[in-house]
């Protein structure tokens, strides 16, 4: 499909790096998801196919898509969890003052993130877990970031319900996908 004629230059950059980005994603057949299990602490994914999505990501990011990344996590303050923190892709976007939850089912993902995390100056909690089953209390956050990840999670309704119930009062779900 082609995209309106209305959009900027730059918003029709974005939609192109992120239209790659998914190709990328599917060329890899999913790898990085792995079969869907119920048991929360299953090995998803290998460092291979974590490393070939991170790849694509900083191609994408090149060809626009860092922009669309910066308006939706450059905005997240206070407490903050990121549903599906991959790589940690998305760490060096965050404000300085904020606090990072990262969740994702996938334990090679998360162990490229770690390192990603050593190198910002804010603190980085790192969390191996399903988004549809948020291992936190009611209210726990201000702020709740999915970038790329709804396409990927087994029950989309659940995901959401999720990250409505772990935000606090006022607090803000910022999404791109």
């Amino acid at each position: 499909a082609q995209p309106p004629s209305d959009l900027s230059r730059r918003h029709r950059r974005e939609l192109m790096a992120s239209a790659i980005f998914m190709e990328l994603a599917n060329l890899a057949g999913n790898r990085f998801l792995g079969p869907r299990s119920a048991t929360p602490d299953l090995q998803v994914g290998d460092v291979r196919t974590a490393r070939v999505l991170d790849a694509g990501m900083r191609v994408a990011d090149r060809l626009g898509l860092r922009h669309a990344r910066a308006r939706v996590v450059g905005g997240a303050r206070g407490d903050t969890l990121e549903i599906g923190i991959g790589t940690g892709s998305n760490l060096g976007i965050y404000h300085v003052s904020t606090v990072v939850h990262g969740i994702d089912m996938s334990g090679p993902a998360l162990s490229l993130a770690a390192r990603r995390a050593g190198r910002v100056a804010r603190r980085v909690t790192l969390v191996e877990g399903d988004a549809a089953a948020l291992p936190y209390a009611d209210a726990s956050f201000d702020t709740v970031v999915a970038t790329f990840v709804l396409c990927s999670v087994g029950d989309v309704g659940q995901s959401l319900h999720e990250a409505r119930r772990v935000l606090r009062p006022g607090g803000t779900i910022r999404l791109l996908e």
